[in-house]
């Protein structure tokens, strides 16, 4: 009943944090009840401005539920809304909208765009002084540029983000965590598998504290498997993919991790088991059709499988 009759600006507050540490059940709720508030006329409204604002939070919120449904132009589209909604010098929610867009273009398989995104994300957040906000974007970019093997460019990256925290006398935030999960990608790319471990570690820590970035802290835990995989400690990257596991089954992120898995049992021999997931999961992937970059490992597995196979 408190829930029901509380001011919009409540709701929309509840909402973020619910959205950043993947509470997705609980979020729905508070949508809904936030929309139902910004549009009763009879109850007590902000000013019109405020209203636009917060109908361009609204969306932002909307695109990224989308986003981690794997609804990607649906997430697109919702993101350039809120962007249209929000008034210019609203640079602290336009760096937030920017950097929820730059996650969609991610998703998208869109490395470019995404880039530009999430530099117009530090650039906006910094002006706003929103430094979460642009140390998350740092650390998205950083492991955007990991991935496209420009490793000299996200090591860059990584060390603006800890010239800003140190500026801000920033330690423990959930927001570097993110940074730090990126530059461990990096150093075990570099096969520097003892700094990788410490960075994850800590990454991984930093990502879920008081409910944190949930995606991040399983991107950690799949980077450091493959850090205890490099060395042929197995039964550590079991545990890392264990505990990535139990936060994608909480979180909604579980797809990603059971395609690990399929990885490292085709790492280990198991020709068998990695067989049965590509059975399991041969629609959901539809290599015939476009493909997505939510399942970027499975369609690595299909690969492998196809090779074993002589194909």
């Amino acid at each position: 009943e408190q829930v029901l009759h509380a001011h919009p600006r409540l709701l929309l507050d509840i909402a973020w944090a619910l959205l950043w540490s993947g509470q997705v059940t609980a979020l729905e709720l508070h949508l809904l009840v936030a929309e139902h508030a910004l549009a009763d006329s009879t109850g007590s409204l902000p000013p019109i401005l405020q209203r636009q604002t917060m109908q361009g939070e609204l969306a932002a919120i909307r695109a990224e539920l989308a986003r981690q449904r794997g609804d990607v132009s649906g997430a697109i589209e919702l993101a350039q809304q809120a962007l249209a909604s929000l008034p210019e010098d609203a640079q602290w929610l336009r760096g937030i909208v920017t950097g929820l867009l730059g996650g969609a273009y991610r998703l998208r398989g869109d490395a470019v765009a995404a880039s530009r995104a999430y530099t117009e994300t530090i650039r906006a957040s910094q002006a706003s002084d929103n430094v979460p906000v642009a140390l998350i974007a740092m650390g998205q970019l950083a492991q955007l540029q990991a991935m496209q093997g420009q490793l000299h460019q996200a090591a860059e990256t990584y060390q603006e983000a800890l010239d800003l925290a140190t500026r801000w006398s920033v330690t423990t935030l959930p927001a570097l965590g993110v940074a730090l999960v990126s530059m461990g990608e990096v150093l075990r790319e570099w096969n520097d598998l003892d700094g990788a471990e410490r960075l994850l570690l800590q990454g991984i820590e930093y990502c879920q504290q008081r409910g944190g970035l949930a995606e991040c802290a399983l991107d950690g835990c799949l980077s450091l498997a493959r850090v205890f995989q490099a060395r042929g400690e197995m039964d550590g990257a079991l545990r890392m993919v264990q505990q990535a596991e139990q936060i994608g089954r909480e979180y909604h992120y579980a797809a990603r991790v059971t395609a690990f898995q399929a990885k490292l049992w085709l790492a280990q021999g198991n020709i068998q088991a990695a067989t049965g997931w590509a059975a399991r999961l041969q629609h959901e992937l539809n290599v015939d059709g476009e493909l997505a970059y939510k399942h970027l490992d499975g369609y690595v597995v299909l690969a492998r499988l196809a090779m074993v196979r002589g194909e």
